[in-house]
């Protein structure tokens, strides 16, 4: 197998960061080992010999069966050449010429559109503003990469933009320093027609745009600092792999709290847990002290902090202390019935965890004031299908049924957390679903619920203190105290 960045695009995601860290040592070995402000990563190098060994046989295994995404290599063709276009228009381009050497600059690379909403930037304003990070982005100069608005837009002292490093190129001081990122561009433009060259098509974005821009930007800002969130994990910025020798200070905060392995019942079998190995990241927000002590496990030189939920807003309104109706929230996962590996939320598992509630709640109406509201991880239409993730069909008709009903209220995916959770008496999931964890913050009552179905996993009884409750007679009793 070659190692090469054609594997940031094999569809077997199980082996992606491996195949990316691979790939990027290659390529960056091979075309910047010369440059003396950066030098390759090799943070394979971090895994056990027996690890690598495993992680490389099964490479070589799958790779045979698995094929490359075109589509993808063509969609960073497309954005490649926009970029570039653009460069040559901000060229020209020298408003607020000082704002990189003039102040320490902090990135918060890639925030998904349910995060930040150009529509409301107050709420994630009152995120910075958060005495927990105070530290982090105390005195500086914020630049927020979001993909909800392809314009630059300021709120605050806070910066949005579409590509935080595009924006780094057009904020540089000087002509010159833009004529060597243009200059270096172009260069590496004829080297890709070069013989045995033809996989850095698949770097096209990173290694035609990204790099050279890093290459200068690194060496004028201000003790910067670059944040990312676990949707990145996979494939980090690129310049993560750099930060060592650019003495960049990364920061990594998880906005979920669902990130904790279970083994398969009798089986050596977890959760691939490659991707949480993460040697370019050295701090980490998390929730909770699971979360700590399992990252702590993987990253034993990392630190680790830990702060409690990580919404990136705050509760809208204030919430009545008392309420005539008892109201029970579930959160549900999204139900996929096509991996080929074991994981916890099929399409059996996501059905029987609904119809059991069901069943066992509807009981309860009946002879009691009760509600009941379910609030869905994402609408199904926002599913990532370029993955080729295939929803749940039975559980899909489940809950199309379950919907008909008059006691139950359908809440909007994009709802408040904070005020879900703090309308309602009892919060059930299915493990680790964050909402859980939040009510243990907020002294909401809260339950992991699994199904029969579900047990093939060895959950714990507890998590931070949540019950963990197993198969539906378990609930009975639950509900029944």
């Amino acid at each position: 197998m070659n190692n090469n960045y054609d594997a940031i695009y094999l569809s077997a995601r199980k082996y992606e960061k491996f195949l990316i860290e691979r790939g990027i040592s290659k390529l960056f070995s091979e075309l910047i080992a010369d440059r003396k402000s950066f030098r390759a990563p090799n943070s394979f190098l971090f895994y056990s010999q027996n690890m690598k060994n495993s992680i490389i046989n099964d490479i070589d295994s799958h790779i045979s069966d698995t094929k490359i995404n075109y589509f993808k290599f063509f969609k960073e063709y497309i954005s490649t050449v926009i970029l570039f276009f653009m460069m040559i228009i901000y060229f020209f381009d020298f408003t607020n010429k000082k704002i990189l050497v003039d102040n320490k600059i902090i990135i918060f690379f890639s925030l998904t559109n349910s995060q930040m909403s150009f529509d409301q930037p107050y709420k994630f304003n009152d995120f910075i503003h958060d005495n927990r990070f105070m530290n982090v982005f105390k005195e500086s100069k914020i630049i927020v990469e979001t993909k909800s608005n392809f314009f630059d837009k300021n709120f605050r002292g806070i910066t949005y933009t579409f590509d935080a490093n595009l924006y780094l190129f057009k904020k540089l001081p000087d002509r010159k320093m833009k004529l060597k990122v243009l200059g270096d561009t172009i260069n590496r433009i004829g080297k890709l027609f070069l013989p045995k060259n033809y996989f850095y098509f698949f770097a096209l974005t990173e290694y035609i745009v990204y790099d050279p821009i890093w290459s200068v930007v690194s060496k004028i800002l201000i003790k910067p600092k670059i944040i990312t969130t676990q949707s990145q994990f996979e494939k980090l910025p690129l310049i993560f792999y750099h930060s060592e020798c650019c003495k960049i200070d990364t920061i990594a905060i998880w906005y979920s709290a669902n990130n904790l392995p279970v083994r398969l019942h009798g089986s050596d079998h977890a959760y691939d847990e490659s991707r949480n190995i993460l040697a370019h990241i050295n701090t980490h927000f998390v929730w909770s002290m699971s979360s700590k002590k399992y990252l702590i496990k993987l990253n034993p030189e990392k630190n680790v902090l830990v702060v409690g939920s990580i919404m990136f807003y705050t509760a809208e309104k204030k919430i009545p202390l008392t309420r005539n109706v008892y109201t029970i929230t579930i959160f549900d996962v999204n139900a996929y019935s096509n991996f080929k590996t074991p994981i916890i939320y099929t399409d059996e598992v996501m059905s029987d965890f609904i119809g059991d509630l069901f069943d066992v709640f509807e009981h309860h109406i009946k002879s009691k004031n009760f509600t009941l509201r379910i609030k869905h991880k994402r609408n199904k239409l926002k599913i990532d299908s370029n993955k080729g993730y295939i929803y749940g069909t039975n559980y899909e008709k489940i809950l199309a049924e379950l919907e008909t009903k008059s006691y139950l209220h359908v809440l909007d995916t994009d709802s408040n957390l904070y005020n879900t959770v703090a309308e309602s008496d009892l919060i059930v999931g299915i493990p680790f679903t964050s909402p859980c964890f939040i009510a243990k913050e907020t002294k909401v009552p809260s339950i992991f619920y699994v199904p029969s179905s579900g047990l093939i996993w060895d959950f714990p009884d507890e998590i931070d203190g949540i019950p963990v409750i197993k198969n539906i007679s378990n609930l009975k009793k639950y509900l029944s105290r």
